[in-house]
């Protein structure tokens, strides 16, 4: 593929929730996207395993010849994101900027941010929205929630059961957490595989806030100031599909994610298996 794709990569599939808003916002571009399948999750490994893993996605996509990568997981973004850009000379876009500066315009008083564990540990979403808060002149309680079940149960395709409802809900009793916030940031990009349940839950008392728009918005900001963004028009968009494992479930979500975005005969074509990157 010709070096103007962008590429996209995640620690499974739920890293295409962000392509596919990438794909509606920036119809010129092409795209790569590397879901390391057989590693998932991400979140509950050490930094320096994180670190590793990030390092050897970006490689794979650079090898593709991308002109930049976004990282459409959470947890990457989190621990490794500064480590990528000392690294790789091109940008490197992660998922929580984008998210945590839309939180605060939103939020009347309070956030919460539910994530992995390495994500919340990590504390960076913490830092930038008192960052962002601060700038702003707003006075904001932030609460934070691991929720490292909840990628296992969208990976296996349980996302209509009982059970995930009720480890959600159980989730939200600790220490009140859900009853503390007016906004919740979806900390994972698995998690909105499983918005509408979660907004159910939550039941119209609280913002839940998807970031993918959000790093869209930003990416297509970054291209045109650096001048690298298509210039071809009413192209049909490239899309690759790379996963390190597949199985009945990656093309279950890889469908209900980028079904209105790709042919439904299109997509499972498109994902193809590839070895672990060194």
């Amino acid at each position: 593929m010709e070096q103007n794709s962008i590429g996209v990569f995640d620690s499974g599939v739920g890293g295409l929730t962000v392509l596919k808003s990438l794909i509606k916002t920036l119809k010129n571009e092409n795209f790569i996207y590397f879901g390391d399948v057989a590693r998932l999750p991400y979140g509950t490994k050490s930094e320096q395993t994180i670190k590793r893993y990030g390092f050897q996605d970006a490689k794979f996509l650079i090898e593709k010849n991308v002109k930049l990568i976004v990282v459409a997981c959470n947890t990457v973004s989190s621990v490794a994101l500064d480590y990528l850009k000392t690294i790789f000379n091109i940008p490197i876009i992660g998922v929580i900027e984008p998210a945590a500066e839309i939180a605060v315009e939103k939020t009347k008083k309070s956030i919460g941010v539910i994530g992995t564990v390495a994500t919340i540990k990590s504390g960076k979403y913490l830092e930038l929205i008192k960052n962002y808060a601060k700038n702003r002149g707003k006075t904001i309680e932030i609460h934070q929630q691991a929720t490292s079940l909840l990628v296992p149960f969208i990976e296996d395709g349980w996302k209509e059961s009982k059970i995930l409802k009720d480890v959600i809900i159980e989730y939200f009793k600790i220490d009140d957490f859900i009853n503390k916030i007016d906004t919740l940031v979806l900390g994972c990009t698995h998690y909105p595989v499983i918005q509408d349940l979660i907004e159910d839950i939550c039941q119209n008392k609280v913002f839940v806030l998807n970031s993918a728009d959000a790093v869209s918005i930003k990416v297509k900001e970054i291209l045109e100031k650096l001048h690298i963004e298509s210039k071809e028009k009413n192209k049909k968009q490239k899309i690759e599909i790379y996963v390190t494992d597949v199985n009945d479930t990656v093309y279950y979500l890889t469908n209900k994610i980028l079904s209105d975005v790709l042919d439904d005969n299109e997509i499972h074509k498109k994902i193809k298996l590839v070895d672990i990157p060194d």
